[in-house]
């Protein structure tokens, strides 16, 4: 079709379902089923196989087309880019941040042992019996 409104209305004449793998965090594979009926007085469905080229993940930007039409497969939790990032918590950050991170420890370990030795200095200090 070479309107978007010709084939939103040729989708919404279209009748099917989906079989596809349950949602797992692989996102380089797909392997799933549509079943498609073009017209309810035909029983049979045509049967279009899906791979991971058939589908687009989540966050993903088309380009070079003037339109599209898909349909959701796994929404929320359950989206493979999301299952993919479970086991990572957190926020990222960047390698300066690392470092940054790890400098600011160890400023903050030496000022805490200059501060223990200087109290412990002056208070040696005050406790002294030759006061100069």
């Amino acid at each position: 079709h070479e309107k978007p409104e010709d084939a939103c209305e040729s989708a919404g004449r279209l009748r099917g379902r989906i079989e596809c793998e349950g949602p797992n965090e692989f996102l380089y594979s797909f392997v799933g089923t549509m079943h498609v009926r073009t017209q309810e007085i035909i029983p049979q469905s045509e049967k279009l196989p899906l791979d991971e080229t058939s589908i687009a993940l989540r966050g993903v930007k088309i380009k070079n087309v003037q339109w599209a039409l898909g349909v959701a497969v796994y929404t929320g939790k359950e989206t493979k880019i999301m299952m993919n990032n479970k086991g990572k918590k957190g926020r990222k950050m960047s390698h300066l941040e690392h470092e940054v991170g790890k400098f600011t420890g160890i400023i903050m370990c030496i000022q805490v042992i200059l501060c223990a030795i200087v109290a412990a200095a002056s208070a040696a200090f005050d406790t002294s019996e030759t006061m100069l």
